[in-house]
């Protein structure tokens, strides 16, 4: 049995571009988490454009494609439906996406961009995803650069970078989805969270509430999504 849990909250910012969706299929959980940039509605936009077009593409093939592959020919999916929106629409728009597909004893994964995914197991916090920004690929780099410029997402053109992997899944264990909004605090401050001996909705909102509580001037918007393994 898979437990789920999710929370959100628009920081300083006029609009909430994060997007996530949980489907529960036959023999496993496909949860998703998008962040969309492009400013206006135009995150907004991707963010549930990408999403509900991977999970279509999934469901549709789930039963003809190895689930790690789908994944994969999915977000690629996402990306084309994007690009014909931009297209349509002459705009300029992207978004990150994680998607995984949470099974019985292990879990796939695909993600582009900067959003995070993580596993907790016996409490200690484990980064999973690479992160695809210039600060995290260049040991050194001009100053003057935008070290947050995201060097790989779904922005309807090609997708330079993908990162793509499976593991293994234990009772107990907590994987954790999040747009780069949760990066206002350090592991250590969401490992104290996750310590707690409380429900999975009530963490994930406690987690949250610290991220508001830093009171930041450009709090960017702050998506979690959690599953957690039951015996």
């Amino acid at each position: 049995m898979i437990e789920i849990a999710n929370f959100q909250t628009i920081g300083k910012r006029e609009n909430q571009e994060d997007y996530f969706a949980t489907i529960e299929l036959e023999n496993g959980v496909l949860a998703l988490l998008a962040d969309g940039m492009g400013g206006h509605e135009r995150g907004e936009v991707a963010s549930k454009l990408s999403i509900k077009s991977f999970i279509e593409c999934f469901k549709s093939n789930f039963k003809k494609v190895n689930s790690l592959e789908l994944l994969k020919f999915s977000l690629y999916q996402a990306n084309s439906e994007v690009s014909r929106y931009k297209e349509l629409n002459k705009i300029d728009l992207g978004t990150t996406l994680i998607a995984l597909f949470a099974k019985e004893n292990s879990f796939e994964w695909v993600s582009v961009g900067d959003s995070l995914l993580y596993l907790y197991r016996d409490r200690e916090l484990l980064k999973l995803n690479q992160k695809h920004t210039l600060s995290e690929e260049l040991k050194e780099f001009d100053r003057e650069l935008n070290q947050d410029m995201l060097t790989s997402a779904i922005y309807g053109e090609e997708i330079s970078k993908i990162d793509l992997n499976q593991k293994d899944f234990k009772i107990d264990d907590i994987l954790i989805l999040a747009s780069d909004g949760l990066d206002s605090l350090s592991e250590s401050e969401i490992v104290d969270s996750l310590n707690q001996k409380s429900q999975l909705q009530n963490i994930s909102e406690d987690i949250l509430t610290k991220v508001n509580q830093k009171n930041y001037e450009h709090q960017d918007n702050s998506t979690i999504l959690m599953l957690k393994k039951e015996s």
